[in-house]
């Protein structure tokens, strides 16, 4: 779930609570919604410039092991105390104060569990702040030598899908009564793409009938009904004209930043080692060559970081190369959302040739991209696209509505120049031939003159499939020539085409309560809209039970005690799984005990001690576990982590 959905749910005292945050309150005194806020790289580095180095390590190690995946406290306490690291009462307190401040965000299960995440879209920010790559890019005399590693040219992601959307636009996508896709369809579909079902394979994506069709066609369908780009309609999945607007109005360089958002929101984001992998490498500078052992750097498994950068390759964001024996790889796109760049500089014109061919640069924009598919055909699709003009396509765009005005104006106001004269001859031969017949009902042929109707009554074949004239313009037709009359009407130069009315605006799909589309094709692994927000923030009661009890002595300096009183102590600290300082102000040391131990007629405890200081919660001694017999106890005191207590209702 991401940020704003997350703020959203909350109830009114916690959303309260978290905005006394300093770094919280200024911003929404400076006219920010607390969402805005919560969801600002800015905020998130101020924060992490003030927090605490204890809190941050904590935080670090919930990143590296959960990612945006939601955890259950105990298991994470647990894990913890099994590594050797903070104690659970550190770790508990910790997570207080990161739901205090809007980090951690928690849910109530159904029984009544706690379930913890960070919102899938602040990852990213995170793990910069929290456990940066510092993936410095090889400076020009190092990348001079590298050896590109050779792979097939791939089209960026974005583009890959533009194609993909517009064969739906010419067919749909029909869908079976079980609600999954035809095979015939789904194979056409998966054909129109370089990206193979084996290459997303690391995803493990489950959709309906996922067995017997490619994944290929199951990502393109998700990303265009996230995007707007296509809809359900009925018992098929057609393109969206209207919804498609806002996405072909982006440069090249934002729909892969937004498509790879998605991709990582969607999909990637179930893998908490790859999600962080594919964040630290979308920071690396496009173009610049970067050591591939940086990003598993940061503490993933380079398995994790390895499955990543062949996802990069196969979505054309990436290629990569050998530098002195290791591996290296460099952007080829820009994987970044940028606001300062919105809407950026004017898209660079195509080309339209002589001979019909149009040439299409890198830099040409997603709308121009979109109205070429549906006048011309693609020729083919590499780092410059061709187009050529021919009959077909133009009946095709004359079908979906375009006259031949619409398609000079389009190519000359796209190619910034007019267009060449036999190229203006050819549109208009093949333009004037349409529009004189078409068929408005299944046996219903209307022509646009008399004079017209009259030619097809010259000719035999056509003759012979009209059974009654009527009127002087239109004729009804033998229901079973009806194909032979329309391949005749074609071969004469008169095709019997209607012309598709244009499309009327369809209210886009609802965003979800998990901010992605609920009507996406490959459902994601989000529960947690399903439940319902933790309405409290733990209270020092709550985290440690009784602690109003106990005397204020035990947790303010250590202390000699009757031996009855260090064993309470000791009970108390294991069970709030907290350390206890033992000597006095010259000599004290820290030690996490576990278990109190009886022995004959004395006692003693097992556990570790601990480093003091910026080494704590990283290892425990090397020594490992230890018992201390009773007689080795001198002063003793309970450390409690420093914990403000405020309730919330």
């Amino acid at each position: 779930m991401n940020v704003r959905p997350s703020v959203e749910r909350l109830p009114d005292s916690v959303r309260k609570l978290i905005a006394t945050d300093k770094t919280v309150a200024s911003r929404i005194a400076g006219g920010m919604e607390l969402p805005d806020v919560l969801a600002s790289p800015a905020w998130a580095a101020e924060w992490a410039e003030r927090a605490e180095l204890p809190l941050k390590r904590i935080f670090g190690g919930i990143l590296l092991r959960y990612g945006a995946v939601p955890f259950e406290e105990e298991k994470g306490e647990a894990e913890s105390l099994r590594d050797g690291g903070y104690t659970g009462a550190e770790r508990r307190v910790a997570l207080a104060r990161l739901r205090r401040s809007g980090i951690l965000f928690a849910v109530r299960k159904t029984w009544g569990d706690r379930l913890y995440y960070v919102p899938t879209d602040m990852v990213p920010v995170w793990q910069r702040l929290i456990l940066p790559a510092n993936a410095a890019p090889l400076d020009a005399a190092d990348a001079a030598e590298v050896r590109v590693t050779p792979a097939p040219f791939r089209l960026p992601l974005a583009l890959e899908l533009l194609s993909a959307w517009a064969s739906v636009r010419r067919t749909g996508i029909p869908l079976t009564a079980k609600g999954a896709m035809s095979k015939s369809a789904a194979a056409k579909l998966a054909s129109a793409m370089r990206l193979t079902a084996e290459e997303l394979a690391p995803l493990g994506l489950v959709y309906p009938a996922h067995e017997q069709q490619p994944a290929t066609a199951a990502l393109a369908v998700d990303l265009g009904l996230c995007v707007g780009a296509l809809r359900k309609r009925g018992s098929e999945i057609v393109a969206d004209e209207s919804g498609m607007t806002p996405w072909l109005e982006k440069t090249p360089a934002e729909a892969e930043a937004e498509i790879h958002r998605l991709v990582l929101e969607r999909y990637v984001s179930a893998d908490p080692e790859r999600h962080l992998s594919a964040s630290a490498v979308a920071a690396c500078r496009e173009g610049f060559w970067h050591k591939e052992r940086d990003i598993a750097g940061i503490g993933v498994d380079p398995a994790a970081a390895e499955a990543w950068l062949r996802m990069l390759i196969a979505f054309g964001w990436a290629e990569r190369g050998t530098f002195r024996g290791e591996g290296v790889f460099r952007l080829l796109v820009s994987l970044e959302e940028d606001p300062d760049k919105t809407g950026y500089g004017d898209a660079e014109p195509f080309l339209v040739q002589p001979d019909g061919e149009i040439y299409v640069p890198p830099g040409v924009g997603l709308g121009a991209r979109w109205q070429l598919e549906e006048i011309s055909e693609r020729v083919s699709a590499d780092r410059m696209f061709v187009y050529r003009l021919t009959k077909s396509a133009s009946e095709r765009a004359f079908a979906a509505g375009w006259r031949q005005e619409d398609v000079v104006r389009f190519l000359e106001s796209g190619g910034d120049a007019p267009l060449p004269e036999p190229v203006s001859g050819a549109l208009s031969d093949w333009f004037g031939r349409l529009g004189k017949t078409r068929m408005t009902e299944e046996t219903l042929l209307r022509t646009d003159s008399a004079e017209t109707a009259c030619r097809l009554l010259e000719d035999p074949e056509t003759a012979s499939c009209l059974i009654e004239r009527l009127g002087d313009r239109d004729f009804i037709v033998d229901r079973a020539k009806v194909p032979a009359l329309e391949a005749r009407l074609a071969k004469i130069g008169s095709p019997a085409i209607s012309p598709k009315p244009k499309s009327v605006p369809q209210e886009s799909p609802a965003a979800g309560r998990d901010g992605l589309n609920e009507a996406g094709w490959i459902p994601c692994s989000r529960v947690l809209s399903f439940y319902e927000p933790d309405r409290t923030v733990a209270s020092a009661d709550e985290l440690f039970p009784g602690v109003g009890e106990v005397p204020s002595a035990w947790l303010r300096k250590p202390g000699l005690y009757h031996a009855s009183t260090r064993q309470e102590i000791i009970r108390r600290a294991i069970g709030w799984r907290a350390a206890l300082q033992i000597g006095d102000e010259t000599g004290q040391a820290v030690f996490v005990p576990h278990a109190l131990h009886e022995r004959g007629d004395g006692w003693e405890v097992s556990g570790r001690w601990r480093p003091a200081g910026e080494a704590a919660g990283f290892a425990a001694d090397p020594s490992g576990p230890v018992t201390l017999p009773a007689d080795r106890l001198g002063a003793l005191r309970i450390v409690l982590p420093e914990w403000e207590p405020a309730a919330s209702k």
